[in-house]
């Protein structure tokens, strides 16, 4: 999706300053797509308009300067053992070698053909190509001209590289017209383009800004997007147009095209516009279908042995990945799709983590786990194992790790492949919004609370091949990874307790460590207490102080049951004894003010779990004077506080 930058509200004009001037806010351009970067880092994704890519860019376009030409023949002169002549001798010579390489550089350049057009264009270009400094005005005073002096010669000039970046500036900043002058002027080349090492990036510009033309420029593609893909620069433009710019139809008819030249043909069939392999694959006799799936192997394989190209974390080739695996049990059946499907994990398993990243790589990837063995979901994790972090904040390669922990039975190796790993970097993981549905996974899966209907049937699409292939039980399961995560996760709360509880999201993980995970909790509460010790401004921050309540009750509230179900009773009885101690010395004040709900929930946790010498500290605190001060305060709860408090004598 293209983010837009924000505009900045129009002001005011009545609550203006008098004595200065405030310019009306510039509306910013919409800031280009960009496709998704692999979670590796191996394949750095560079859009067509990023700041990188035009400083890269620019810096090709100028001629080697005159100037180092002539220093290299002095240079030469030198090693060949001449004698060096006196300092300003050899100045003047060197003024004079550089003005005469400069003018030869000038000849040349002269009889370059379409120099003369290109140093036209180049002086209004210089306007045209500022990002700052500029108005919308001044720089069509300067487009028109410049458009007027490459319309008839774009595809004469394209292919050179300091002409190329002036026709991408028309296309950028020219409005509808200017941009269908270029795409019209270049129709027949698209295909050239595309492999050119910078006319690669006006063809993925005439794709964005020109949608007239869309259709013609993807439709030039059709027939040869595997070589495409294993190109340098084309495999880019490919990529972008598919993942940024396509529509449904036109993304569908270039994935066909790495199904093989039979389904080439079937582009032009309006019935079969838009259906995937499979559909395609059900109106075909057995044999036909087997060699169209051949097809669609051949390619994939081919792609995957050329990994180098950067073709792998496409996500085009992971669309047409994904629908093979589906389409291989409805050819094969299921014993030979089961062997098919391990012949091409042994092809593409040391790439696995170039895919996650997308939806489609991470549906295969997330299948390969589900249906495969004990010991070939081993290698999976070895190969994933670098990676757990990121992906665990990545929204869809994090698929891939709820997979594997509802997949594999041996938790030894999931621990040290998955869960050991995303653990170790919860400090960082918490606090990331896509990170913290995975530690939410590790201690409550699939829970409503956390993750969405949409979500959940998500991660349930593995299920049926999980029953034929994982054999533990889930509860057992489930138990084994809270226990392995426990003491890392109990660890964060210990050190970082501050931080989770005044972040909204940081405030729901530190609940669920503390609720659902076991061992020693009494280093982590004592932090907790800690923060309210001295200070109420904690128990200002609304998230937190559910927090300190959800301790004292030992579980979360249930719509459904209409009560609090309680996970860890001695969490309850724990919390109580030490967050008393921790305001004891001013828990009058606190029940005057924020800490109103937290203190009658104190006296209930007290009360309920027999706490006795704490309940007759709490009768002392809290005798009449001070329960009337309470009432007189009218803090918000101050009522239900005084009827617990009633009830505890």
């Amino acid at each position: 999706m293209v983010k837009r930058a924000a505009n900045g509200g129009k002001e005011n004009q009545n609550k203006r300053s008098k004595t200065s001037f405030q310019p009306k806010v510039k509306k910013e351009e919409p800031a280009p797509a960009k496709r998704k970067a692999p979670i590796t880092g191996s394949a750095p994704v560079k859009g067509e308009d990023s700041d990188e890519e035009e400083e890269e860019e620019e810096e090709g376009y100028e001629e080697v300067p005159a100037a180092s030409e002539g220093e290299e023949d002095v240079g030469e002169d030198e090693a060949d053992g001449e004698e060096p002549v006196a300092d300003a001798d050899k100045a003047a010579s060197n003024r004079k070698m550089h003005a005469e390489a400069k003018e030869k550089a000038a000849v040349r350049k002269a009889h370059k053909p379409h120099s003369e057009i290109v140093a036209k264009a180049k002086v209004h270009w210089e306007m045209v190509r500022q990002s700052k400094n500029i108005t919308k005005e001044e720089r069509k005073k300067h487009l028109d001209p410049l458009v007027q002096v490459v319309t008839g010669h774009v595809k004469d000039v394209i292919f050179k590289h300091d002409a190329s970046r002036i026709i991408q500036s028309i296309v950028k900043y020219g409005g509808r017209s200017e941009r269908e002058l270029v795409a019209h002027e270049l129709e027949g080349s698209y295909l050239q383009l595309a492999q050119d090492k910078y006319a690669n990036f006006l063809l993925t510009k005439l794709i964005r800004y020109c949608p007239t033309f869309r259709p013609k420029i993807l439709a030039s593609f059709h027939g040869h997007v595997p070589k495409l893909l294993l190109h340098k620069y084309a495999s880019g433009v490919i990529e972008d147009a598919f993942a940024l710019y396509a529509n449904a139809q036109d993304r569908q008819a270039l994935v066909r095209d790495l199904y093989g030249k039979e389904f080439s043909l079937f582009n032009d069939d309006e019935n079969k516009k838009g259906k995937v392999l499979k559909d395609l694959l059900a109106d075909e006799n057995q044999s036909k279908r087997e060699m169209m799936m051949e097809n669609v192997r051949n390619t994939l394989q081919s792609i995957f042995e050329h990994s180098d190209k950067g073709a792998v974390s496409h996500s085009i080739v992971h669309r047409a990945l994904w629908e093979y695996m589906s389409a291989l049990e409805s050819v094969y059946g299921e014993q030979e799709a089961d062997r098919k499907r391990k012949s091409l994990l042994e092809d593409c398993n040391d790439i696995l983590p170039e895919m996650v990243h997308t939806r489609d790589g991470s549906r295969a990837t997330r299948e390969f786990i589900a249906t495969t063995s004990a010991k070939e979901r081993k290698v999976i994790l070895k190969v994933i194992k670098p990676h757990i972090e990121k992906m665990a904040t990545d929204d869809q390669a994090q698929f891939v790790l709820f997979t594997a922990l509802d997949a594999v039975d041996d938790t030894k190796a999931l621990t040290q492949s998955v869960i050991s790993p995303m653990t170790k970097a919860a400090e960082e993981i918490a606090f990331d919004k896509n990170g913290r549905r995975s530690l939410h996974y590790l201690t409550t899966p699939r829970s409503t609370k956390h993750f969405t209907p949409a979500f959940i049937a998500t991660i349930a699409e593995t299920d049926e091949a999980l029953k034929r292939t994982s054999k533990k039980d889930f509860n057992t399961r489930r138990a084994e990874i809270v226990k392995a995560s426990s003491a890392d996760l109990l660890k964060v709360v210990e050190e970082l307790p501050r931080r989770l509880i005044m972040d909204a999201g940081g405030s729901l993980i530190l609940t669920d460590i503390m609720l659902y995970t076991v061992g020693d909790k009494s280093r982590a509460l004592d932090a907790l207490a800690g923060l309210i010790e001295t200070s109420n401004d904690v128990l200002d921050f609304a998230p937190a102080s559910r927090v300190y309540k959800t301790l004292l009750q030992g579980g979360k509230f249930d719509k459904a049951e209409n009560k609090v179900v309680v996970t860890d009773p001695e969490l309850s009885k724990q919390s109580a004894d030490k967050l008393w101690k921790a305001i004891q010395s001013h828990a009058v004040k606190l029940a005057k003010s924020s800490g109103t709900f937290v203190i009658a929930e104190l006296v209930e946790a007290v009360a309920a779990n027999g706490l006795d010498a704490i309940k007759e500290e709490i009768a002392n605190e809290f005798d009449t004077p001070q329960r009337d001060e309470i009432k007189k305060s009218e803090a918000k709860g101050s009522a239900v506080l005084l009827e617990k408090l009633e009830k505890l004598n």
